[in-house]
């Protein structure tokens, strides 16, 4: 039996979200979207969604935008690392400003 190409993707993104992230499903990924409004977590814009979750632990905590969610891991989501990281945005728009 083949699949239509809808349904094969959206068996293939179940099988993804089993594998990736154990006891989180499709449906709460739809869930957690329509709370989202469809928008990433941490910028609120309309972009593809992935799943962000703590590598601790393995559980969701929402879904983030690609940009946001590879920002939160090149920082190891450290709080430090993203204050001095706004600290030096600040100086370099200020500096660019004078």
């Amino acid at each position: 039996m083949t699949l239509c190409k809808k349904c094969n993707a959206e068996s293939h993104r179940r099988w993804l979200l089993k594998t990736n992230y154990p006891g989180f499903s499709l449906e709460q990924f739809e869930i957690l979207f329509n709370e989202q409004k469809g928008c990433c977590a941490c910028c609120h814009r309309e972009l593809q969604l992935v799943v962000d979750h703590c590598h601790k632990t393995g559980k969701v905590r929402s879904l983030l935008c690609h940009y946001c969610n590879t920002a939160l891991g090149l920082l190891n989501e450290s709080t430090k690392r993203c204050d001095q990281l706004k600290s030096y945005i600040k100086k370099v728009i200020a500096t660019k400003q004078t």
